[in-house]
């Protein structure tokens, strides 16, 4: 391993100990990482460029998400001699889009209580009022009854727009 100084001092804060030229990178990894970076080692050392977003652990509990490139060195003759690694602290994104994709998930939750649940007790109200015998309504009932049709009537079209629109944002991916 060889590595420049800011590796130096992420390995000093995150290990509490030194790092040396020619250890064996495999000493600064945490059983959560390795299978994750061995794969991706691998990638580079097959001559495959490979950029990644994963979480880190490290002993002292800390956790990151990195952007990490993976990338195969060569020589002169196109021989593979190495692998460059680059990372870059994406901890804070990765936590607004972990925070956004919770709140997405809770509006479907809202939208899809407004579609069924509401849904279906507007959809008993207007077969309820389907249902009255209006020969027996004096013609001041006979309009309340046809505003509160047409309110009914109204209020389901309304869920069947937020219904449409939560549809159409989960299939261009927003939802």
């Amino acid at each position: 391993i060889s590595f420049n100084k800011t590796a130096e001092n992420l390995v000093r804060f995150f290990y509490n100990r030194g790092i040396q030229v020619g250890d064996n990178f495999d000493t600064y990894l945490m059983p959560e990482n390795k299978e994750d970076f061995r794969r991706i080692f691998g990638q580079a050392l097959s001559g495959n460029v490979s950029i990644e977003e994963i979480e880190i652990f490290f002993p002292n509990s800390a956790r990151l998400w990195l952007n990490i490139e993976f990338y195969p060195v060569y020589d002169y003759h196109q021989q593979i001699i190495g692998i460059s690694i680059n990372a870059a602290d994406i901890t804070q994104r990765k936590k607004a889009e972990l925070h956004l994709a919770a709140q997405n998930r809770e509006l479907r939750n809202i939208a899809w209580l407004h579609s069924h649940e509401i849904r279906r007790i507007v959809a008993n109200v207007i077969g309820l009022i389907s249902l009255i015998d209006s020969t027996d309504l004096s013609v001041e009932n006979l309009e309340v009854l046809q505003h509160l049709d047409n309110s009914a009537r109204e209020l389901d079209e309304a869920i069947h727009k937020i219904v449409k629109t939560v549809n159409e944002l989960e299939y261009l991916g927003f939802a």
